[in-house]
């Protein structure tokens, strides 16, 4: 009933669907506040104006956050993929990459050897760090900074730099 296109992404990258992401592709979407559905856009833009006027910035994550998360994702990832493909990876690789994102040890080695699909994985990683001490040491900025500093770290990063 609501956010299904969520629902959907979520479940194919859970199981390591790859998908193809094109500039060419273009969707539309109404700019109504009323919607058909309880929670969906329509919701999102009635929160966005309330905010817009009480003078209320969109908080979001800053660069720093996002670039730190796509690093960590990176090595847990090759982590898995050595696992997966080898049959062996290194438990001190592991244990930093636990400490780096704020999850304990012992959680994150037992998630790591038990999970079929890397993105499944992920999926509980990424909602334990949000409830562990990776959110009290990253806080939220006002959209349009973080929206400045992405474009500047886009336009002085290469390429290969820039994807973790």
């Amino acid at each position: 009933p609501s956010l299904e296109d969520e629902a959907f992404h979520q479940a194919l990258t859970g199981m390591d669907a790859k998908i193809r992401k094109s500039q060419k592709v273009k969707v539309t979407t109404s700019g109504r506040h009323e919607g058909r559905v309880e929670i969906g856009f329509s919701q999102q833009l009635r929160e966005w104006s309330d905010m817009k006027k009480i003078n209320q910035p969109q908080l979001v994550a800053s660069a720093e956050e996002l670039l730190s998360k796509f690093t960590y994702r990176r090595q847990l990832r090759l982590c898995w993929l050595s696992q997966a493909n080898r049959g062996n990876f290194n438990p001190q690789e592991l244990e930093t990459i636990a400490d780096k994102i704020c999850l304990n040890r012992g959680w994150l080695k037992q998630e790591f050897r038990s999970s079929r699909f890397f993105g499944k994985l992920w999926e509980k990683v990424e909602t334990r760090m949000y409830s562990s001490d990776w959110k009290q040491k990253w806080k939220h900025i006002p959209i349009m900074k973080a929206i400045e500093d992405l474009t500047h770290y886009a336009q002085t990063v290469s390429y290969n730099e820039f994807v973790p």
